[in-house]
């Protein structure tokens, strides 16, 4: 045998038994991250169940739990949130405590200071001390239950053996922080404080308050006692008003319809908030929750790490929640004695100021550990009246601090109020219990087998003296101080209006008070188009509004722009777009060449005034400027020896956007992804499918089917922001509700469920979730029974 014939075969050896090994490792690997599949049948020997518990899983993985006690059915809760969602829930809470930087590193220090400066842990402290009896022992019972999965379980979630953590003892302190952290994220959704903020150092405050958010004038309202409803169908006018409105970054809508409006004669609720979309998993959790003792039945959705069902329904009553906007945070100017660095300026005597008033700062000190390195990291934050101090906004001579109204609020009251609306049953009831949900910044609706309908501003509204219009406020004064909160019956509320229906799209609430805040106008113009003409409404009529992808937003735009297409010489694209019908589906051209037109006229309008702020500025700032014949801003600052016109600047837009377009569909133009965070681990992401799409996408930030983006460097948009779940009730039969999610209900990449849904939310279609028991059984795929243990 020649000497290459040997040298072959050894390669060829070699070869064979690196496949074998590689082969190996693969098959090892699949077998360790099928043992993280949590068990959906049989039963389960576990301590601390006081009676057997039944869950049912349907062939979606959605469980539902039926319970004896209370005890054991938040236990089940806690468990079956662990088993589906164990490595999100431990994500959540370092979120909340600002400890991601002990998983991730110090790419994600900032953010935690950032947390631990707002105080979270605190809050969750504090709150600790003070639930109530029956609600710390619900939330210990659901504790326990995450527990004992975590004890039970064959393998944690893969994403533990590839960071350097392990999973921690999960406490009711876990729960509260998560709760508090999410009142915060829900004004963190549409708050744009910190723009206005940022303005005001390149601009006088006269100047500035161009860009405070105005509510247009022709918007619909929410509750309203004109009952906009009954307008015309076109309730857009045709020329172009002057108007103001910061964009939200994330959105909902959500409408009910009253008896008379449907074809059943009951009344219906339909659920579709908005939210980041692109990460894998998912953001909610869809479960059913039935026990026997407290008469407690409810299924809808709620966030893994805390045992509530924040929409949904329960059998008799619906209920649920968009964004509110309202604007809830203040920033605060703070002066800094100049002989003692501890104290801060409360009252000023410009008179005489040797009466100026100081206080003390608190300073609260916290220890960080950063992934990777040896030593701890101690953050310190100085407290103030307002708020805490955040260092990254402080000027040459001022300091800022941040108020917010979950500083007023006691979160323990929020877990009760939680707790009770999976049991409400009557509206009145139902408005004292979301006006007790802490912070949330939300607007919620409510339907029930009686027929009722009802809205209501479920957010704590700051009663401020006077109208801002100048920003920050002065903090060495009395007179930017809050003076409580709205009470109660001076919430905008609405029920039964005499229009049969309510709608909610992060629009302004309405009501006798005007609040402050940011809200949107465009969607709800769809929504109040849609629903002011219909009758004898349909599940399936539900449906085909919340995937409805008409832009009425952008259609007011087209004669305007199909004009400007004339005047630069393109009478073909002029011709097509006065013939758009306000469609964003992936064949529209349209649709493409007026987003990038919106985009490229804010930059022409703003970027030689604001430079980098230019592309924070709303798309309806720019509206209202662009048709405001005095306004200072449409002249380009760069063109020293040139003074442009309106129509100087449009055209200049318009020819970018042909540029950019070329011609292409909003399809061409427009994607989604979605990913898990480990996407990018080698053979790993593409193992386990962790990344999905892109898809090409169709809808806008202004179709009920809504589509927030983010330009992508190479010109084109990546979805960020969509349906994060969908829910038709009709109250006729509580059997028969439909859902969608978009990706699945399991966290776990090996799971069936963990992408199931995305095909029928991508279609528009719907899953029935029953309700009853003999519904639920005879729809389940499997059952598993936690019992406790078998006595000698």
């Amino acid at each position: 045998m020649s000497m290459n014939h040997k040298l072959v075969r050894l390669i060829k050896s070699i070869g064979v038994a690196l496949a074998i090994l590689v082969g190996g490792i693969i098959i090892a690997a699949y077998l360790t991250l099928r043992s993280t599949l949590p068990p959906t049948s049989g039963e389960i020997s576990l301590v601390n169940i006081r009676k057997s518990v039944e869950i049912t899983f349907d062939s979606m993985g959605i469980a539902q739990i039926w319970a004896e006690t209370e005890h054991d059915g938040f236990f089940a809760m806690g468990w079956q949130h662990a088993a589906d969602r164990l490595f999100q829930m431990d994500l959540t809470r370092r979120v909340s405590q600002g400890r991601l930087s002990e998983m991730l590193g110090e790419m994600t220090l900032d953010f935690d200071i950032q947390q631990r400066r707002i105080g979270h842990h605190r809050i969750a402290r504090q709150a600790l001390q003070n639930l109530s009896e029956p609600d710390l022992a619900r939330l210990q019972a659901y504790a326990d239950g995450v527990n004992a999965y975590v004890l039970e379980c064959d393998a944690f979630p893969f994403e533990f053996y590839l960071l350097p953590v392990a999973f921690e003892e999960w406490t009711v302190y876990d729960c509260l922080t998560i709760l508090s952290f999410k009142t915060w994220y829900s004004d963190a959704l549409q708050n744009r404080d910190d723009f206005f903020v940022e303005l005001s150092r390149k601009l006088p405050s006269d100047i500035a308050s161009d860009f405070l958010p105005e509510y247009p004038s022709w918007a619909p309202v929410t509750a309203d006692d004109k009952n906009v409803a009954e307008q015309p169908r076109r309730l857009l006018p045709d020329g172009l008003e002057k108007w103001r409105l910061p964009s939200a970054t994330a959105v909902s809508n959500a409408w009910i319809i009253g008896p008379d409006r449907s074809h059943s004669g009951k009344a219906m609720l339909a659920s579709d908030p908005h939210l980041e979309i692109t990460r894998l998993p998912q953001f909610w959790y869809a479960i059913g929750l039935h026990i026997e003792e407290t008469n407690l039945n409810a299924f809808g959705i709620g966030m893994a790490g805390v045992p509530l069902i924040v929409m949904g329904h329960n059998g008799q009553a619906g209920w649920t929640f968009t964004a509110g906007g309202v604007d809830i945070t203040d920033y605060y100017q703070e002066i800094v004695n100049p002989d003692d660095s501890t104290l801060y300026l409360v009252s000023a005597d410009a008179d005489n100021p040797e009466n100026n008033v100081w206080d003390q700062f608190v300073v609260y000190e916290d220890t960080l550990r950063v992934s990777g390195q040896d030593s701890t990291i101690i953050s310190q934050t100085r407290w103030t009246r307002h708020g805490p101090i955040i260092p990254e906004l402080a000027d040459n001579t001022h300091l800022l601090s941040w108020r917010w109204a979950g500083y007023d609020c006691r979160l323990e009251k929020v877990v009760a109020a939680g707790f009770e609306l999976m049991r409400v049953r009557d509206f009145e009831i139902f408005r004292s219990v979301v006006t007790n949900m802490g912070a949330l910044d939300a607007n919620w609706l409510y339907a029930d087998s009686s027929g009722m309908i009802g809205y209501q501003l479920g957010t704590p509204v700051p009663k401020r003296p006077n109208d801002v219009t100048s920003y920050p406020l002065p903090g060495w004064t009395d007179q930017w101080e809050w003076d409580g909160f709205l009470p109660l019956d001076e919430t905008p509320h609405a029920q039964n209006p005499p229009c049969g229906w309510l709608a909610s799209c992060n629009n302004n609430p309405g009501g006798s008070v005007e609040i402050q805040g940011s809200y949107a106008a465009d969607r709800i113009l769809r929504a109040t188009e849609l629903l002011a003409i219909a009758r004898d409404l349909t599940i399936e009529d539900m449906h085909s509004f919340q995937i409805d992808i008409h832009d009425e937003y952008l259609l007011r735009w087209k004669n305007e722009v199909a004009s400007l297409l004339n005047d630069i010489g393109d009478t073909l694209e002029a011709e097509a777009m006065r013939s758009w019908d306000g469609s964003t589906d992936l064949q529209s051209r349209q649709t493409a060449l007026l987003v990038e037109f919106l985009n490229a006229l804010r930059d022409e309008i703003f970027a030689d005034d604001l430079d980098d702020l230019a592309g924070r500025v709303s798309r309806f700032t720019v509206d209202r400027i662009y048709h405001d014949t005095a306004a200072m801003w449409i002249d380009d600052q760069r063109t020293k020896n040139t003074i442009e016109s309106r129509e100087d600047i449009g055209a200049r837009a318009m020819r970018r956007a042909l540029e950019t377009t070329s011609g292409r569909s909003w399809g061409q133009m427009h994607s989604l992804t979605m990913r898990h965070p480990m996407g990018a681990v080698p053979v790993l992401g593409s193992m386990l499918k962790l990344a999905r799409g892109p898809w090409p996408w169709a809808g806008t930030s202004g179709t009920l089917n809504s589509s927030f983006t983010r330009r992508t460097s190479d010109g084109n948009y990546r979805s960020v922001v969509a349906p994060s779940w969908r829910m038709v009730i009709d109250f006729a039969n509580t059997d028969s509700v439909t859902i969608v999610l978009p990706a699945g209900n399991s966290g776990n990449p090996v799971s069936s469920h963990f992408f199931d849904f995305n095909e029928l939310w991508q279609r528009g279609d719907y899953w029935v979730v029953p309700f009853s028991r003999a519904q639920v059984q005879a729809q389940a795929a499997s059952v598993m029974v936690l019992r406790p243990p078998s006595s000698e």
